[in-house]
């Protein structure tokens, strides 16, 4: 009879041991399900927050800058940048942002797109013909076709007669940007005896 209680003593243990494993096994599943689920939902979350609820916030203006500054701007402010093309500008010199779109300080979705215009410096304009003009005559002229009136040099000159244009730089008809400086050469008419 000894030998039977001991049987059955240690199948109650194995009994025992068997549940205490099955209830420990099921507490650690009930924790490895519970903090799976917790993790996917936070990650989740941080997902569909930047998929579908996108934070807005001002463009920065970067009209006047080159395209490298406006990328690193656009960039740091969590936006795209697109050139969209070349445009003349009577303002700005050749390779500056000209314009851009949305406009700086207006709200706009996170990573949306700023697109952005280059421009192709002042459009060039027809040098006026100013030889034969007096000094005076020529530089209204000259800033009348929106350029400005650069060096004036003189010489004397037996052919021409004092204070008329004997020629000009660029020459009449050369394709120009405004506001470029135009050289005269002015006669102080025939030399002194």
């Amino acid at each position: 009879m000894r030998n039977r209680f001991k049987i059955s003593g240690d199948s109650d243990d194995k009994k025992e041991r068997g549940l205490k494993s099955l209830i420990s096994f099921a507490f650690r599943m009930f924790i490895t399900v519970t903090v799976s689920f917790a993790m996917l939902a936070t990650v989740g979350y941080f997902v569909i927050r930047q998929v579908v609820v996108v934070g807005e916030r001002p463009v920065p203006n970067v009209v006047g800058l080159t395209p490298e500054q406006a990328l690193k701007e656009i960039t740091q402010n969590k936006f795209t940048m697109t050139f969209e093309k070349y445009e003349y500008s009577t303002i700005l010199e050749a390779g500056r942002v000209a314009s851009q779109y949305p406009v700086g300080g207006v709200k706009a979705k996170i990573g949306s797109p700023v697109r952005v215009i280059l421009s192709k410096g002042s459009p060039l304009v027809s040098v006026p013909d100013v030889r034969g003009d007096t000094e005076v005559s020529a530089s209204i002229k000259i800033r009348a076709a929106d350029f400005n009136v650069g060096a004036i040099s003189r010489i004397y000159d037996s052919r021409v007669r004092k204070d008329i244009v004997i020629a000009q730089d660029p020459p009449p008809q050369a394709g120009a940007p405004r506001n470029h400086e135009v050289n005269l050469l002015v006669s102080l008419g025939p030399p002194p005896p």
